[in-house]
């Protein structure tokens, strides 16, 4: 197998339904067939991709035809420009008529014999297109543009070296490796985002519990055993009892735990305030208790539950029962 810079190389030869590994002289043959206008070979090839040969990664045909498209996109890119869409230079001639050393494309024409044209198609890395086997139709159903018509005319042969097929998978890797970056971007901004809103709603509910406080007294568990003239020695058992039977809650503010006013009665917890810590659930904290109590509601003419919690019990169950489960109304 022929060697260039040190490197041996294979060739695998894309055909519509399979990808065929032959040696290089075979390849060679099918492609300057294709090139030659007295072929030999009927059958269609698409290209032939010749690299540096490596035994543990034999041809795939996907890794193949990702090979093929890519020289395909870089090799219509330079019949476009200016100075190869005119088919006329190329009628009559023979052999390499058109080389774009700047993106390592060369274009080859066929009007004579294998033997013509033999000598300069070296066999060396990179794809080689025979855009006489391209249907136009199926090259817009896989995404490609169609070979210019003034070109398509002519039977040819176009090599794009191995060089130019690396510079564009570099390309499209720093083009990957860019929209990874703009993916992490936009996930880091949606992050800082959603971290801001957690921080203006802490800082939202620090403020309304700071209001909280200014307005409404709050005991400490001494202070609300001496309300309840408890001979207890330890006065915190008290609340503590009265926390456990879940007949009043607490709320935590600067480090201590503190006792609502309103929710007591001559030094006893207020009934109803157990029925509605019931209402409200396990989940829910006692700032979520506070914050019922004492927030006006329209259905209460304004008033606040904590209003009427000796007056209308049932009213101030009822409405805790649809402030805790809104969902079961709809």
């Amino acid at each position: 197998m022929p060697e260039v810079s040190g490197e041996v190389l294979s060739a695998a030869v894309l055909e519509p339904s399979k990808v065929q590994v032959l040696d290089i002289p075979h390849a060679r043959k099918k492609l300057l067939s294709a090139l030659s206008t007295s072929r030999t070979d009927k059958s269609p090839i698409y290209g032939v991709v010749i690299h540096a040969d490596d035994p543990s990664s034999p041809p795939n045909f996907l890794v193949v035809a990702k090979q093929f498209i890519a020289a395909y996109r870089i090799a219509w890119d330079a019949a476009d420009r200016s100075k190869f869409v005119y088919a006329d230079r190329w009628r009559g001639r023979k052999g390499l008529v058109e080389e774009d050393a700047a993106h390592g494309v060369r274009f080859f024409v066929g009007s004579a014999d294998v033997g013509d044209v033999k000598q300069e198609l070296a066999a060396s890395p990179g794809v080689y297109i025979c855009i006489g086997g391209l249907d136009a139709k199926f090259l817009r159903s896989i995404g490609l543009s169609p070979w210019p018509s003034t070109l398509r005319q002519l039977s040819h042969v176009v090599q794009v070296k191995e060089s130019a097929t690396i510079g564009t998978e570099r390309i499209h890797e720093r083009a990957r490796r860019t929209r990874k970056e703009i993916t992490v971007s936009h996930r880091a901004a949606e992050d800082a985002r959603a971290r801001a809103a957690d921080e203006a709603i802490q800082q939202e509910s620090l403020a309304w519990r700071e209001q909280f406080m200014r307005n409404f007294e709050c005991w400490t568990s001494k202070e609300v055993a001496a309300q309840a003239t408890s001979t207890a020695k330890n006065r915190a058992s008290v609340t503590s009892r009265w926390l456990l039977k879940k007949r009043i809650f607490a709320i935590k503010f600067g480090g201590k735990r503190l006792f609502p006013k309103f929710e007591f009665r001559s030094g006893e917890p207020i009934p109803v305030v157990a029925d509605v810590i019931e209402e409200f659930g396990t989940a829910s904290s006692g700032w979520d208790l506070a914050y019922f109590f004492v927030t006006p509601n329209p259905n209460f003419g304004g008033r606040r539950p904590m209003d009427l919690l000796t007056t209308d019990p049932g009213r101030v169950v009822s409405l805790a029962r649809a402030f805790a489960h809104a969902a079961d109304v709809f």
